[in-house]
């Protein structure tokens, strides 16, 4: 899913492409496949609540919440954040 977010004046802010998010009772789940290390969560966490702000957006529901997921194919690992 691949998104042009701009600001209220329409001047492009960024663009991005997410890997996969869906709404599962009340709650949006965003995943981000890594093929690096998992080493570097906090910069992927970043990553992924830049994309949690496009999503709210464009839902426009404020009352859903938010799992953020990462995951490490490679390592067999995966992270979630509330």
């Amino acid at each position: 899913w691949g998104y042009d977010w701009s600001t209220d004046g329409g001047m492009k802010k960024e663009s991005g492409k997410v890997d996969l998010w869906a709404v599962f009772d009340e709650t949006v789940w965003i995943v981000d496949y890594k093929t690096g290390a998992s080493s570097s969560l906090d910069k992927g966490f970043d990553q992924l609540n830049r994309y949690k702000h496009v999503i709210s957006d464009f839902l426009n529901q404020p009352s859903l919440k938010f799992k953020l997921v990462l995951t490490f194919p490679f390592e067999e690992k995966t992270f979630v954040k509330s």
